[in-house]
């Protein structure tokens, strides 16, 4: 399956970090916050300057009350978008 290989071996292009951040998007949607946590952490290690990925874990750390973090990464997203 091609979203493993993505996950677990070394994929280095645009279209892998595409489908991890689709992934880390689902499992926010059905409030699978940790899950959703580990693929945005996946897209952005995939991609540092990748900002949707710490957008979306952002939310799953927000959803999950976890405030600091949630900060840490909207933050890092407007370091980016500068």
């Amino acid at each position: 399956m091609f979203i493993v290989k993505c996950m677990y071996e070394d994929y280095d292009n645009d279209f892998c970090n595409f489908v991890v951040f689709n992934c880390a998007e689902a499992h926010t949607k059905f409030e699978q916050y940790g899950s959703a946590i580990k693929d945005a952490t996946k897209a952005i290690e995939m991609d540092p300057k990748y900002s949707k990925g710490y957008y979306r874990r952002g939310a799953a750390y927000l959803a999950m009350g976890k405030f600091k973090e949630a900060l840490k990464d909207f933050q890092h997203v407007l370091g980016l978008s500068k």
